[in-house]
């Protein structure tokens, strides 16, 4: 069973509560002093029990206001298609153009399914990438099938058929073993990436080149 709170335990849950009202409450009273006289006025008006509801109240207004939802920060940091031409603008000019090897091992894969992750890899704005696919023996025979017109389809595009299945580490491997890139993506055969998936990353490879 848990141990009951200990006079430590609840200075820290106090102070994780009153040090963030108190900076809350002298922002919206005009600064600390105006803060201080107001706590003790209710204090004075309402005692201990008083001020401490008064203070988590006050600290309640402060989460709220700093609370950001998720809708709310896709709204403003998400890009859009119509930010596509700028980030392949961006890209171009980036002085590091690293070859980003997909790593998808397969086995029995929904087709459907398999072509949009697929798609998603295509679609990107950033286009020094390959894909590459190891068939984990699949009993399924279309996946070879579809898995070659994809290449006959996309250069970039690679794959190789295991003759035993080794699930998805050996999987994993065999696809890295046709790699050429020097960064490696791990990539489901169930997966979609994010349309700005490989802006980013470069972004960050060319911002942190050490």
């Amino acid at each position: 069973l848990p141990c009951p709170p200990n006079s430590l335990d609840r200075f820290i849950a106090r102070f994780r509560v009153s040090t963030p009202a108190i900076k809350h409450l002298a922002e919206t009273e005009g600064g600390y002093g105006r803060a201080i006289n107001r706590l003790l006025e209710v204090y004075n008006a309402d005692g201990y029990t008083g001020l401490k509801n008064f203070v988590v109240q006050v600290f309640r207004a402060h989460e709220s206001r700093n609370r950001i939802s998720y809708a709310s920060w896709i709204e403003t940091n998400e890009l859009d298609a119509t930010d596509f031409a700028q980030v392949q603008t961006e890209l171009a000019e980036l002085p590091k153009q690293a070859l980003i090897s997909v790593i998808m091992p397969t086995y029995n894969s929904n087709l459907i399914w398999l072509e949009e992750a697929i798609e998603s890899i295509r679609v990107q704005p950033y286009k020094n990438w390959e894909l590459c696919i190891a068939d984990d023996a699949s009993p399924n025979r279309n996946i070879a099938s579809f898995l070659e017109e994809w290449s006959k389809r996309d250069s970039r595009i690679k794959y190789v058929i295991r003759e035993k299945n080794g699930h998805i580490s050996e999987a994993s491997n065999s696809a890295i073993d046709i790699a050429q890139g020097e960064w490696l993506a791990l990539f489901d055969h169930d997966d979609l990436l994010h349309p700005f998936a490989f802006y980013w990353v470069v972004l960050a490879i060319n911002q942190n080149q050490d």
